[in-house]
């Protein structure tokens, strides 16, 4: 990817997205006040961005996004009986 700017070249380098491991796709959760989330380290990543909701469009009012450097994240007061996406 090439980016112009000002009339300068600046190059960016393309960053692969982790690999989701915990909870797996279609887990029920022990616990529904709180939920830790896990991926894998993606190399050349400052820092990773964290979104759950309750539809996959990732676009409800409940939507909530965080911002970690670790590869895990814990979401607190999830709501009971209650499908969760999340993505990194």
């Amino acid at each position: 990817m090439l980016l112009l700017c000002a009339g300068m070249n600046v190059s960016l380098a393309q960053i692969n997205a982790p690999t989701l491991s915990s909870p797996s796709n279609g887990a029920t959760l022990s616990s529904s006040v709180r939920s830790k989330l896990e991926w894998s380290t993606v190399t050349g990543a400052a820092h990773y961005i964290v979104s759950i909701d309750t539809v996959p469009s990732f676009d409800s009012p409940e939507c909530r996004t965080a911002t970690t450097t670790s590869t895990s994240y814990t979401w607190w007061y999830l709501k009971f009986a209650t499908r969760y996406y999340w993505r990194v």
